[in-house]
């Protein structure tokens, strides 16, 4: 045994001999810039563009072999004009792999990259040509990086098309081990700047992904997304997000999703913050977990509460039931405080644009001052997207409103009432009780170019005497005042 380990031993050490031989004769013989006429050649006859290396490529060996591009720059296509830049670049290779017919990168280090992208109005982007098939190779030489640098970098995107600028900028990358299959990193850092929307961002961009190139798959575990700047009116924005995701085969699937924000516009301080602890969208089927999400509006002594609930459900587009949705909406000021509530069961089929509150239930309590409010309104609501009709059917509500006399006064309402988005009319019947009168009443609004409104109301009986508030009480004037005017 010991003089087989040492056949090995002398075998490898042999190998490894005849290898740095071989390193040895192809850096004496082998100068890489020599072959830069060519490769600047074959870019214009394959691209019909104009590829420069200024600087002289450098060959390293030890203690990786590489090379060292230094600046680099390519055209736009038939045309001098600038299309990417690179102020430096390099790369190194694992030795050993070479051995094995494959390429493993060890080391990308890019820094100084500029590209611009554009898009004319017909849609047309000035990357097609470098987008196009490439024909197949039969070389089994697989591609392994280690790790890739990128610094400083910007990237523009000029969409005449959606006539918007976006500027990606300042952008460091640092990843981990990029190949097929294997868990990674990725730590990435820049400014994104759009006019519109009018967007100046900062984002910062951190987690472990795993990529299978083979079946399309990606997996994000632990990511962590964090933006800050400012959009159209809103500014000092502080957002984060945080969460697994994974897609495979156009399969979707999230998991422990958080969503945490506060943003200011004007004098508006905004918060919003929400969970999602699982989501699945897998062959047109969905499936999550209860989720639940809040947004506070603070203004002076205004505070504004909007809480959303949402339970467990799963379907697929051809029908979802959400059953007991709850919408809470809390409002405070210095002499006001309301609560509204919304509960329904609703049913979605997207298939069809078609969704439906069943059991729907709104309750309003409010008070300002010596005025209260209370109530709530049960009914159905269809609505049908494609044919933009909106069915509010079977009402029934009970109110209490002030009553200026003081007190408050007993409201019940039934009725329908519908919407129709193609033709742009409103309409409603409806039947009730306020106080001692019993009415009923159509309502209809076009909201056409030449707005028409209708109203139609049969009322019993009404007493306006129990209505009116009682008269203040006159005070004296003094003896030398001018006599009160009788209007």
């Amino acid at each position: 045994m010991p003089g087989i380990i040492r056949k090995i031993a002398l075998g490898l050490l042999l190998i490894f001999a005849l290898f740095l031989l071989l390193l040895v004769v192809v850096a004496m013989r082998f100068n890489p810039n020599d072959y830069k006429p060519q490769v600047i050649e074959l870019v214009q006859q394959k691209k019909h563009r104009t590829l420069t290396i200024p600087g002289e490529i450098k060959l390293r060996f030890f203690p990786k072999i590489g090379a060292d591009l230094g600046a680099v720059t390519l055209s736009e296509r038939d045309s001098s004009a600038q299309f990417a830049s690179v102020q430096s670049a390099s790369v190194s290779l694992a030795l050993w792999p070479l051995l094995k017919q494959q390429v493993i990168v060890d080391r990308v280090m890019i820094d100084g990259v500029h590209v611009e992208l554009k898009r004319d109005k017909q849609g047309k982007m000035n990357i097609d040509d470098l987008l196009e098939k490439q024909e197949a190779s039969d070389s089994k030489v697989q591609l392994d990086i280690d790790s890739i640098h990128i610094g400083n970098a910007d990237f523009i995107f000029d969409d005449q098309q959606g006539q918007r600028r976006i500027e990606l900028s300042k952008v460091n990358m640092e990843s981990g081990r990029i190949a097929s299959g294997v868990p990674s990193k990725l730590d990435l850092r820049a400014q994104l700047k759009m006019n519109n929307p009018a967007v100046d961002l900062a984002l910062a961009l951190k987690g472990g992904f795993t990529i299978d190139f083979d079946k399309q798959d990606v997996k994000l575990k632990e990511v962590e997304l964090a933006l800050n700047g400012k959009a159209q009116k809103l500014s000092e924005i502080d957002l984060k997000l945080a969460g697994n995701l994974s897609s495979s085969g156009g399969n979707l699937q999230v998991e422990s999703f958080s969503l945490a924000g506060k943003a200011k516009n004007g004098a508006q301080q905004l918060e919003l913050k929400g969970t999602l602890p699982h989501l699945e969208l897998v062959a047109q089927q969905a499936k999550a977990e209860k989720m639940s999400w809040q947004a506070k509006l603070q203004e002076g002594k205004r505070n504004v509460v909007l809480d959303l609930a949402i339970p467990a459900f799963s379907g697929s587009a051809a029908g979802v039931d959400l059953p007991k949705v709850e919408i809470q909406l809390g409002l405070q000021d210095s002499n006001l405080n309301a609560r509204a509530g919304l509960d329904a069961n609703w049913h979605a089929n997207f298939d069809k644009m078609r969704i439906e509150g069943r059991q729907l239930k709104l309750t309003l309590d409010g008070k300002q001052g010596d005025l209260a409010l209370s109530g709530q309104l049960a009914a159905q609501l269809v609505a049908d997207l494609k044919a933009q009709k909106f069915d509010l059917q079977g009402m029934t509500s009970n109110w209490t409103l002030p009553n200026p006399k003081g007190g408050g006064l007993k409201l019940s309402l039934d009725g329908n009432a519908a919407f129709d988005g193609v033709k742009q009319n409103l309409s409603s019947l409806l039947k009730g009780k306020l106080d001692e009168s019993q009415f009923d009443a159509r309502v209809a609004v076009q909201m056409a170019a030449t707005p028409g409104y209708e109203l139609n109301l049969n009322v019993d009986k009404i007493d306006l005497d129990r209505y009116q508030a009682a008269p203040e009480t006159p005070k004296t004037a003094p003896a030398n005042a001018d006599p009160a005017l009788d209007l």
